[in-house]
């Protein structure tokens, strides 16, 4: 008679308990007491050293066990069975780790095995560092805390994780008229940087605390004090870098003078977006961006906003009212959407299928292109966009920008 499957995580950690507690007992010789059991949202760490273990099969989640570094040196004595006081060997402790990684994980295995889950467990892998976040803001997880005579150490389960993105570099327009506005949105959001607006400190000042300005864009004003406000910027933001709009008549190097390693030049406002766009590369350049602070494609959520959704057609001659299927867009960029459509209907759009027009209507704005599908979970689709015309990525990117403009406001 088979087991019944567990119904919800408490139930799935048991496995990760019982052969936790079994493998540190073994290798220490010592009693650990559970201290307490409860959900958290958000990054959790008590220590320097975690192991990841990841699971997969009927059961997809992560299991971390997260411990000091002096615990964790304790152990790799125990393991490899050394004598020596050096409590800054990190290959030592990684290596033991490991080690104790693949005992759990294999501890593990049978217990999964017991509660009739069909799982695979991936090889374990060691997690340095104190500062290192392993969790997103919004991932949920289960913890189980311990102690014992050697300190403490926590286990994790996840319950719900979103999907991990890079925060993506950010614009930030200060005061800018539309002329240049737009230009830069054009350039910089198809590149994958975040851009925003706004008209005063106080929304400055918001986008300087939640997110990742590197570059801003000031409209140059000879009758304020840009000197005072930029003193102050750097103060919070030292590697930020400033490009004024304005005119060679109204523009003066003191800027340059008083602020060298931050103030890049200006704008004309007579401007050629030919040569400005060449400039603007170079400066990307000697800023020193790397990809890694940016993503491929900016991405906006849309959960909630009715008036932005899409129509897939499955063949360009249609013949039946099937072929025509209503989604909501959850979320997009330059390069594709996430989209969730009917659940009886999941089945008749296979991952890698071709979707020969799909068109988006965002707030009055309209975009057909070809989309192949690129991913699926439940009923949501991931997809990708397919000969995308100049023009639409033009209007997709403002569009981002009017969401990200949101942003400031909230």
């Amino acid at each position: 008679m088979h087991q019944q499957k567990p119904n919800n995580f408490t139930q799935i950690l048991i496995p990760f308990l019982k052969s936790g507690i079994k493998v540190l007992n073994e290798l220490t010789g010592v009693k650990f007491e559970k201290k307490e059991v409860y959900q958290h949202t958000g990054n959790k760490s008590i220590g320097e050293i975690k192991i990841e273990i990841e699971v997969i099969g009927d059961i997809k989640t992560k299991v971390y066990f997260d411990m000091s570094k002096t615990f964790a040196y304790k152990l790799a004595k125990h393991i490899l069975q050394m004598n020596t006081d050096d409590d800054n060997d990190t290959e030592l402790m990684e290596s033991a780790i490991h080690e104790v990684g693949n005992m759990i994980a294999g501890n593990a295995t049978g217990f999964l095995e017991d509660m009739n889950l069909d799982c695979d467990i991936k090889t374990p892998k060691a997690i340095l560092g104190k500062d290192v976040e392993i969790f997103t803001p919004n991932t949920q997880i289960g913890v189980i805390e311990f102690t014992g005579p050697i300190g403490d150490f926590n286990i994790y389960i996840v319950i719900h994780e979103e999907e991990r993105f890079l925060d993506p570099a950010g614009i930030l327009l200060y005061n800018i008229p539309d002329v240049i506005s737009n230009f830069i949105v054009e350039f910089f959001i198809p590149r994958g940087f975040s851009v925003y607006s706004c008209n005063n400190e106080e929304d400055a000042w918001k986008m300087f605390d939640h997110k990742e300005i590197v570059l801003v864009f000031i409209n140059y004003n000879q009758r304020f004090d840009h000197e005072s406000m930029l003193s102050k910027w750097l103060n919070k933001v030292p590697n930020l870098r400033i490009i004024f709009y304005s005119s060679p008549t109204e523009w003066s190097d003191k800027m340059l003078k008083k602020f060298p390693n931050t103030v890049l030049g200006y704008i004309p406002r007579a401007f050629d977006s030919l040569k400005t766009a060449k400039a603007i590369i170079l400066i990307l350049d000697k800023i020193g961006i790397k990809y890694n602070q940016k993503r491929k494609h900016v991405r906006v959520e849309l959960r909630g906003d009715d008036k932005s959704v899409a129509i897939l057609y499955r063949k360009i001659h249609l013949e039946d009212e099937k072929d025509i299927i209503n989604a909501n867009i959850l979320d997009l960029s330059i390069g594709g959407a996430l989209l969730e459509i009917p659940t009886q209907q999941i089945d008749n759009f296979p991952e890698k299928l071709v979707i020969p027009r799909c068109q988006l209507n965002l707030r009055g704005h309209v975009i057909r292109t070809k989309a192949q599908i690129m991913k699926k979970i439940d009923n949501k689709l991931g997809i990708s966009f397919i000969e995308i015309t100049e023009d639409d990525v033009k209007r997709i990117s403002f569009f981002i920008h009017s969401k990200l403009a949101e942003i400031v406001k909230r």
